[in-house]
């Protein structure tokens, strides 16, 4: 009996400590759709563009997380125009090619001018290898008139129509509403949030020990 138990000693010991120990960060995938009405901007002489920003939250430029923007239609009459590089940081491709950013920098931005037309929609993908705590990555959506942003019910007063915030293997997708009662685009309708997230580490971890231990029984057997 005492063999028995010091076999499984160090097998028990390191389980204990797993247990005790608080989940690992989850990887893993978030694919959304987003989709603006923008009619009432048709025919208007004024500039628009796209607008977003990734920003690292445990502010060492980490580059655990990536994004894809891609699939962006214009509806009737719109179409894609130029990137805007005098607003646009450690991003790349274009409106038509489709979109990459990373947060190896402290902050990526993206914007590009458009032709409005009925509507506006894209598909985000947000790939992650893990989470920055306490202070998430942020991915943020916004519309650029006449070089301003217009104005929502964004809290944090940058205008923002979606922000999404990794702070969880599905993040938290917040929207907002166009406030300007002249030409507003509404609310952005965003698709359910599609999440992959990987296996976690600790589910292979288990049964790596229930391994270890079923071998140390094996033993035990064996002697007896």
């Amino acid at each position: 009996m005492k063999q028995s138990l010091a076999i499984l000693a160090p097998v028990l010991a390191l389980a204990a400590v797993w247990l005790a120990a608080p989940p690992p960060a989850r990887a893993g995938t978030i694919t959304e759709t987003v989709t603006v009405n923008t009619s009432s901007f048709v025919g208007s002489s004024n500039p628009f563009e796209v607008f977003f920003t990734l920003s690292d939250g445990s502010g060492t430029a980490d580059g655990n997380n990536s994004v894809t923007l891609s699939g962006f239609s214009f509806g009737t009459g719109g179409a894609a125009g130029a990137v805007d590089t005098a607003n646009t940081a450690n991003a790349g491709g274009s409106l038509s090619s489709g979109v990459t950013m990373n947060d190896a920098t402290f902050s990526d931005s993206f914007a590009a001018f458009f032709t409005p037309g009925s509507s506006l929609s894209f598909t985000f993908t947000d790939t992650f290898a893990s989470l920055d705590t306490p202070t998430p990555d942020e991915l943020t959506f916004a519309l650029i008139e006449n070089g301003a942003p217009l104005t929502t019910t964004d809290p944090t007063s940058n205008g923002n129509l979606v922000t999404l915030t990794l702070d969880s293997a599905a993040g938290t997708t917040a929207v907002y509403t166009d406030t300007n009662t002249a030409d507003s685009v509404g609310t952005p309708a965003v698709g359910s949030p599609v999440s992959t997230p990987e296996p976690q580490s600790g589910l292979l971890l288990a049964a790596g020990l229930g391994l270890v231990a079923l071998a140390a029984r094996r033993r035990v057997r064996a002697r007896a």
